[in-house]
């Protein structure tokens, strides 16, 4: 066995990963010497205990350090039992059969107990308030630490930059009923940070939050994963804030990986999966809008999206629509007005691009009654009317 032992002493934020150079207790075990591989697994099939079809099925995945990966999938095909076999849970405490190999920070995982991948992966949850089980921040935070039997000083530096890293700073006397929902997933992120594991997993952890929470997490992920460098491995739906952030993207359907590649690959085309019970569900449900709104224009406007040039976001949706102009043959469709017999409460135009407006061309309407030759225009011209609501 390969041991690595680290100074506890060098307690200070650094440029290499957050959860994996200050672990005094990382080890390598005989199960993979390369400290780079984090996640490696090779033909794994889980089957439940009393259960007949397997929920995960033929999975091959490797996570190198420092990759943000992002799993993606309906309901029912295996997404969180996958998480669970990357703390040893799976098989050890939800029993069934385990078939292939699977090694999670150099540890084969048929062959370690729960315990001792307390150190390796940390794992957050989609409800803090079932997570968190002190009352005051500071013990919520340092109480992995006690129960490793870390000395007192070295916690108390380790919960402080803990805090530091989700950005709660000064927090620590605070009582956890006087936080949000956002702050509590934070805590709870920070309570997992604190002991230093190589590997950050997360199972939905916006799925109670409100949209301001779910920046708030949002935002100190991409921060562990780009200053920090930390390894994150999360399954969630809301992308449209997150497709950015991460660097891989996996979609699974029925116990098996479909795709595994880059966000901007995974995003270029719409797929169709399959729920738990067998129901057809487009894939595109859990497609950040800016995607789809370019695959849509790519379509209109009779032009091929090369997946290099798929958006991930609003800024990237932008700066493609102003380069794009539509062909003259391309054909314009425009509703017509809805007459209301009240006076609406909002009435209100998104544009694909506000840097762009289009002052030097008549609407729509002119250009399809034939008062205007149809030439080419920028596709960031384009405007969309949101629907008014009748008081």
């Amino acid at each position: 066995m390969l041991t690595r032992t680290l100074n506890p002493a060098s307690l200070r934020p650094t440029p290499e990963s957050v959860v994996d150079c200050l672990n005094p207790d990382a080890q390598l075990d005989d199960g993979s010497l390369d400290p780079d591989i984090v996640v490696n697994l090779l033909g794994v099939t889980y089957t439940y205990e009393g259960e007949a079809a397997p929920v995960l099925r033929n999975i091959s995945l490797t996570v190198n350090r420092g990759d943000f990966v992002l799993i993606l999938g309906p309901s029912g095909c295996g997404k969180s039992t996958l998480l669970h076999l990357l703390n040893g849970s799976v098989p050890h405490i939800l029993n069934g059969k385990l078939e292939g190999t699977a090694v999670i920070c150099g540890k084969i995982v048929a062959d370690t107990k729960v315990a001792d991948f307390a150190t390796d992966v940390g794992m957050v949850f989609q409800d803090p308030d079932a997570q968190i089980i002190n009352t005051r921040v500071r013990d919520e935070v340092c109480f992995a630490l006690e129960n490793l039997c870390r000395r007192a000083e070295e916690i108390l530096i380790c919960q402080k930059q803990a805090l530091d890293y989700v950005g709660l700073s000064g927090f620590g006397d605070h009582s956890i009923f006087e936080l949000s929902g956002g702050q509590k997933q934070r805590v709870s992120i920070a309570a997992v940070l604190a002991s230093r594991p190589r590997l950050l997993v997360l199972d939905e952890p916006t799925a109670n939050l409100d949209p301001a929470g779910m920046a708030e997490v949002f935002a100190v992920l991409a921060r562990l994963n780009r200053e920090y460098g930390t390894t994150i491995v999360m399954v969630e739906h809301r992308v449209d804030e997150l497709a950015d952030k991460v660097s891989r993207v996996v979609m699974m359907d029925q116990g098996a990986i479909v795709f595994d590649g880059s966000p901007r690959a995974a995003f270029a085309a719409r797929r169709v999966l399959h729920s738990g019970d067998a129901d057809v569900v487009p894939a595109a449900s859990w497609f950040p809008q800016v995607s789809e709104l370019a695959i849509d224009l790519a379509a209109a406007s009779q032009r091929e999206l090369p997946s290099d040039q798929v958006p991930l976001c609003v800024e990237e949706a932008a700066d493609l629509c102003a380069a794009w102009v539509i062909p003259a043959e391309a054909i314009v469709v425009s509703a017509r007005p809805v007459v209301r017999s009240r006076k609406p409460l909002l009435s209100a135009f998104w544009w694909v691009s506000t840097r762009h407006p289009p002052t030097q061309y008549t609407s729509e309407e002119r250009i399809s009654q034939g008062s205007e030759p149809a030439r080419s225009r920028p596709i960031s011209a384009m405007y969309f009317r949101i629907p008014t609501i009748s008081s």
